[in-house]
């Protein structure tokens, strides 16, 4: 941001949803197609900059291959911690776990009980969370992130990426110091 002309407007967009009220849009393709009209709104012709962080990544690159599918020039799409879609989620197996035991000891032990008291306590929400939909009632600020994540890999999961021309040179990562 340091190195953007601070004449360049940055535009950041807020996932429907989080105000617990506002529906969620149930596909990528959906929630682009929204945040397109939002962007337009503002600035009718390209050429667009766009960026994305983790899941705004995907909706970033269905944004763009929607603008170039009309025309319009991307300047650039960049992604920050975005993984692809249908990326397999990696399996731990007996093995993994035992070399990870020997390595990490009672620290891996505990981790491994706190990620299983998260999964119990994201199932209780999320049955809490359903009885809101369900009777239309506003999501309560404690559920709402959960609402939005559940969604989003929902959608995510669905979702099969078309191919974009668009230039895939590769910026150098970060590094820390």
């Amino acid at each position: 941001a340091r190195a953007m002309d601070p004449r360049q407007s940055v535009l950041g967009l807020q996932a429907s949803g989080v105000d617990g009220v506002s529906a969620v849009e149930a596909t990528i393709e959906q929630m682009a197609e929204k945040y397109l009209d939002e962007v337009r709104a503002v600035q009718p012709r390209g050429p667009y900059l766009l960026a994305g962080y983790s899941g705004g990544g995907v909706i970033a690159f269905e944004m763009a291959r929607r603008l170039q599918a009309a025309g319009e020039q991307i300047g650039v799409l960049a992604f920050i911690d975005t993984f692809h879609p249908q990326m397999p989620v990696p399996r731990i197996n007996l093995f993994t776990r035992l070399e990870r035991l020997r390595r990490e000891g009672s620290s891996y032990v505990r981790d491994a009980l706190d990620r299983r008291r998260k999964s119990v306590q994201d199932d209780r929400d999320w049955r809490r969370l359903e009885k809101h939909l369900a009777a239309g009632e506003p999501i309560p600020l404690a559920l709402r992130e959960l609402h939005l994540i559940r969604n989003f890999l929902r959608a995510a999961s669905a979702y099969l990426p078309k191919p974009w021309p668009g230039n895939s040179s590769r910026a150098p990562t970060a590094r820390r110091r």
